[in-house]
């Protein structure tokens, strides 16, 4: 798995900035729990990768690993409804909140799966060239492209000194 994945650059200091900056930094994956729970296990390391909440579908595994059967919730054509996990977070962060207020959501995204959340973020990074760039633009929805975390981070610094 290590080698297969081209993880983005800057990903690690992003994290770090993050968990430094006291922002909460979660993962939500179209596809089944345990496995961008190992790939951030290997790449952050497991002491680093605990502090990232990942939402994602389950699947229940055998004790050997050779079988998966994969627990789809909510039931959706994209394996996660991005969207409704923002909003379910939201609505959750609301009574935690000080005052009513909520956190800024940001979201990152790239692909068909993050098209649905595209509308629900506070502020949308959509990765140049790749599809969900392509449907901001078709659906005149506000974003800011990325080509790696290093963009999104110095726009993070930027969003932060405003705020």
């Amino acid at each position: 798995m290590e080698t297969a994945l081209d993880i983005n650059p800057d990903f690690q200091a992003f994290h770090k900035f993050c968990f430094d900056n006291n922002i909460s930094f979660n993962v939500i994956s179209a596809g089944l729990k345990p496995t961008p729970r190992r790939v951030q296990d290997q790449f952050l390391g497991e002491e680093e990768s605990a502090h990232i909440d990942i939402v994602a579908n389950e699947a229940e595994i055998t004790p050997d690993g050779s079988d998966w059967k994969p627990v789809w919730r909510p039931d959706c054509d994209l394996g996660r409804d991005k969207a409704r996990s923002i909003l379910e977070y939201r609505d959750g962060v609301k009574f935690e909140s000080k005052q009513g207020t909520i956190p800024l959501i940001i979201f990152i995204g790239d692909g068909v799966s993050d098209l649905p959340a595209a509308r629900q973020a506070d502020v949308l990074f959509a990765r140049k060239g790749l599809r969900l760039e392509q449907y901001c633009i078709e659906n005149k929805i506000s974003y800011l492209p990325f080509d790696t975390f290093a963009d999104i981070q110095h726009e993070v610094t930027r969003i932060m000194k405003d705020d």
